[in-house]
């Protein structure tokens, strides 16, 4: 798996993954740590494993209200519900800012 190491971003703790990442397919992923946008449209990667036969694919997506415009929010939320759909199983992972939980 990734392995990831904690910086300080903009006075925020953030969580940076450490390179070379198990696939070079996930190096194409942007990481941000403060509130700016970094993604802004569905970016998918097929990911295989040294040692394991099975691949699977790993998504990253805009934030609610992160993306640029009504529009591309519709277009986005359209496309996951899609592919969601599709999958034979999804197991999401969801990240926030803990100091919004104040």
């Amino acid at each position: 798996g990734a392995k990831f190491k904690e910086v300080t971003v903009g006075g925020d703790e953030h969580y940076e993954p450490i390179l070379p990442l198990p696939s070079s397919e996930l190096e194409r992923f942007a990481v941000g740590g403060g509130p700016g946008l970094v993604t802004n449209t569905i970016n998918a990667a097929t990911v295989s494993l040294p040692g394991e036969t099975e691949s699977f694919v790993v998504c990253d997506t805009p934030g609610f209200g992160h993306s640029k415009g009504v529009e591309m929010e519709i277009a986005n939320n359209i496309g996951i519900i899609r592919k969601v759909k599709e999958a034979h199983s999804v197991k999401p992972v969801i990240t926030f800012n803990y100091h919004s939980l104040s």
